[in-house]
């Protein structure tokens, strides 16, 4: 519920002032990635949000996808700082992955990838930004 409430906050974000250009991604989010970040209320709460848009497939250049980004958009992946508690051994971020659409993306379980996702596990969203510098979560700053 919250994912579904998050998209429908986040709506209009590639019109936010603070984004990030296109540049060269890797595995597992695409061959280029555009970064955001802002506030959204989500129920009346506000939160920290980052969003990171994927693209490729065939002709994603840096340059195709500078020039037309809604040709190339394969998924949303989305970073949300929580309120205290919700998650401490993780810095209470909440993780999700939409389709283009903002259909809430799903693994080969069928289970939606919206949440603490695969907390525990060797690989996968929390056990990735667990490396990232500084303690935050987050390689954007590093």
């Amino acid at each position: 519920q919250f994912a579904a409430a998050l998209w429908e906050g986040m709506d209009g974000y590639h019109d936010w002032p603070m984004a990030s250009g296109v540049y060269e991604g890797q595995s597992p989010h695409g061959a280029f990635l555009r970064l955001y970040y802002n506030m959204v209320h989500v129920n009346d709460t506000p939160y920290h949000v980052i969003i990171k848009d994927n693209f490729g497939g065939d002709g994603a250049t840096l340059e195709a996808v500078s020039e037309s980004p809604g040709d190339f958009l394969a998924a949303v992946t989305v970073m949300v700082h929580r309120e205290t508690g919700y998650d401490p051994d993780n810095m209470n971020w909440f993780w999700v992955k939409y389709d283009a659409d903002g259909t809430i993306s799903k693994n080969d379980n069928d289970m939606a990838l919206a949440g603490r996702v695969a907390k525990g596990m060797e690989s996968g969203c929390i056990a990735c930004h667990a490396k990232a510098g500084g303690g935050d979560y987050y390689f954007t700053n590093d």
